[in-house]
């Protein structure tokens, strides 16, 4: 019978920086199977999560190199250690990093491959342990094409009781607030974006809706005007074929996942069509920050036309 084990706690900072100006070693974590804690912090199926140090690395972005480190590792087994890789199958990729607090939130995208119950807590523990130490803080959040990663291993996991249901919200009638672009030599007030360009809030007709955020964005994206009436605000949406599908929080973080096709009309409409969805969603549910995905694919790639 599997044990369930309490969550491993931050490892005693290790000073490894150089005096020579060579780098850092970067401490990326693996898997001491069956080793009932003798090694590292136990994890899962009586495993332990033992830290390992990489040959000193000069870098600006301590969290994206140490995880592309272990995203790189295609083996089975780490050297002569013996120390299990549980990520040896999966094929993914270091989108960003946003530390908050003493929390750091990790985007991945790409294939992630388990092999079993017993794998679902080292793969875990692998990422969100390498990451945290990276980052210096005590907690990381692991989010694989915009799903928390221990949601995208539950199906093999220990049976979690299910949340009740949470009350239907009551309808309500306010306006919705959208965001268009004024375009550069334009007398706008707004946040500047692209090309010279404004970020303009604009302010709908009172509309019916019990999802704020799902009406706000599906306002917008029913827009395929050029521009917005007489105001002369652009839409760079205008020529993308988007739906809503979802969206989920995390902390100051909303995350919105559309399905459809994006068209860039070049390269001044990327940072466009970016700062239009995310602000409008950001505002809609009342956070600081906005990520966007279409098809599981990050905004920001699919608008690049460099």
């Amino acid at each position: 019978m599997e044990e369930t084990a309490a969550a491993p706690v931050a490892q005693p900072e290790v000073s490894v920086r150089s005096e020579n100006g060579a780098g850092v070693p970067f401490t990326l974590y693996y898997i001491a199977v069956e080793d009932g804690g003798v090694s590292g912090a136990e994890i899962g199926c009586r495993d332990s999560l033992v830290a390992t140090y990489t040959e000193p690395v000069k870098t600006q972005d301590q969290v994206q190199a140490s995880i592309e480190r272990l995203l790189a590792d295609r083996d089975r087994l780490h050297g002569s250690s013996g120390l299990y890789n549980a990520l040896h199958e999966s094929a993914l990729t270091f989108e960003r990093a946003r530390i908050d607090g003493d929390t750091v939130t990790v985007h991945l995208s790409g294939d992630l491959k388990s092999g079993g119950s017993c794998d679902d807590p080292r793969v875990e523990w692998q990422l969100r342990q390498t990451a945290a130490t990276a980052a210096g803080v005590g907690e990381a959040i692991i989010l694989v094409n915009g799903i928390r990663i221990e949601d995208y291993l539950s199906g093999r996991g220990p049976a979690v009781p299910e949340a009740p249901a949470p009350a239907a919200q009551a309808p309500i009638t306010v306006p919705l607030t959208v965001y268009y672009i004024g375009l550069a030599g334009e007398e706008t007030s707004g946040s500047g974006i692209g090309c010279g360009d404004s970020l303009v809030a604009t302010l709908t007709q009172p509309v019916t809706f019990t999802d704020q955020l799902g009406a706000s964005i599906t306002h917008l994206l029913a827009n395929r005007q050029e521009f917005l009436g007489e105001s002369g605000l652009y839409n760079a949406l205008n020529s993308s074929a988007l739906s809503y599908q979802g969206s989920t929080q995390d902390g100051d973080t909303v995350i919105v996942n559309l399905s459809g096709s994006v068209t860039v009309g070049g390269t001044c409409d990327g940072p466009r069509i970016e700062a239009q969805l995310e602000q409008t969603a950001a505002t809609a549910a009342g956070v600081a920050d906005a990520v966007v995905l279409v098809n599981g694919i990050p905004i920001e790639k699919l608008v690049d036309v460099k």
